[in-house]
């Protein structure tokens, strides 16, 4: 049977390793630790990498480690926060290029934009930017609805006159 010795990193050791022992200084759930930020490298899931770099107790225990074990990890930790600015710069321009958009009347490229927004990765800014965007966007269309109709009605009444006119010339 396994006791489960209390320290200050025992609750993230447990969480890790699904019940195994801790020791006092925590140098097993540290390597537990690793292991698991080695693994979500190897599957390339940034997200997990992202919720183990966003434990408060992460950097503590990778502290304990020294050598390549703890240097891979920090490395692989790094590559996830920098995957991360990716996604929200790549947001913050489809952002701003469906704002373009909008103004230039282009409703499929604003919509395809929007689309391709991922939430996760917006700012509180970006959100309300984002929200903005989709009211502008509602408007618009809103609006071309009413010009399509407009011109419809206009077709639909000088159409026949049209036609007459295109007879007389053959």
């Amino acid at each position: 049977m396994y006791q489960v010795r209390q320290s200050r990193f025992s609750s993230l050791g447990i969480r890790l390793a699904g019940g195994m022992t801790t020791d006092a200084d925590g140098t097993e759930a540290a390597l537990i630790l690793s292991r698991r930020i080695l693994a979500s490298a190897r599957q390339h899931d940034h997200l997990a990498l992202l919720a183990i770099d966003a434990d408060p107790e992460t950097a503590p225990l990778l502290a304990l480690l020294d050598g390549d074990l703890a240097s891979a990890a920090l490395v692989h930790l790094e590559g996830a926060r920098a995957w991360r600015r990716r996604k929200e710069e790549a947001n913050q321009r489809r952002l701003s290029e469906a704002r373009a958009a909008l103004d230039g009347f282009d409703l499929v490229r604003a919509r395809s934009l929007l689309f391709r927004i991922e939430e996760e990765f917006l700012s509180s800014q970006g959100i309300d930017d984002r929200d903005a965007i989709l009211l502008e966007f509602e408007a618009r269309s809103m609006e071309s609805e009413e010009l399509r109709e407009t011109a419809d009605d206009i077709i639909d009444e000088y159409l026949p006159w049209w036609r007459r006119w295109r007879r007389k010339r053959r």
